[in-house]
């Protein structure tokens, strides 16, 4: 049953992050952000900026409603009950509280973000950018968020969750 929730959480920000990039690219136009092609870039025409803009602000408002649908209708309705029940037990694990990890990928996400923003208005060194996506993976581990599928050691399994940040980025 997880994986409904899981698949409902992404196709609603799918939706959302489609509905959010036809704006930004509108907002992009509007206020002239572009990716100017030079010898680096595929493109010939100048491309518009703010796609990841879409993608972070969908994501953070789907956090949002659902923490939201959380804190109202906890109890009052069974599939948000459920998830509730889900987050006590991860807690009784000893796992760190899932708003806890939660907190730790919207911090990380952000600073993501805005790494990436700046970027795309100032061109930073690659190094800087970076550093930026090591400092995410350690605030997604830091806040309990680890890749753990068959890893015993928690050491080994923040490694690997700061390595996996860094690839997928």
């Amino acid at each position: 049953m997880w994986y409904l929730i899981y698949f409902y959480i992404f196709c609603a920000s799918a939706v959302l992050s489609l509905l959010l990039t036809k704006l930004m690219i509108r907002v992009s136009h509007r206020i002239g952000i572009y990716d100017q092609p030079d010898g680096r870039k595929n493109h010939d025409n100048p491309v518009p900026y703010l796609g990841g803009a879409a993608i972070y602000l969908s994501f953070m408002g789907m956090i949002a409603i659902h923490m939201w649908l959380l804190d109202i209708f906890n109890g009052r309705l069974e599939i948000v009950s459920k998830v509730a029940e889900h987050l006590h037990y991860t807690a009784a694990l000893g796992e760190k509280p899932a708003v806890l990890r939660a907190l730790g990928i919207v911090l990380g996400g952000t600073l993501v973000f805005a790494v990436g923003l700046i970027d795309d208005i100032h061109a930073l060194r690659a190094r800087v950018k970076f550093a930026a996506q090591i400092v995410a993976g350690i605030i997604l581990v830091s806040f309990g968020v680890r890749l753990q599928l068959f890893i015993p050691s928690q050491f080994i399994a923040s490694v690997v969750t700061v390595a996996w940040v860094v690839f997928v980025i």
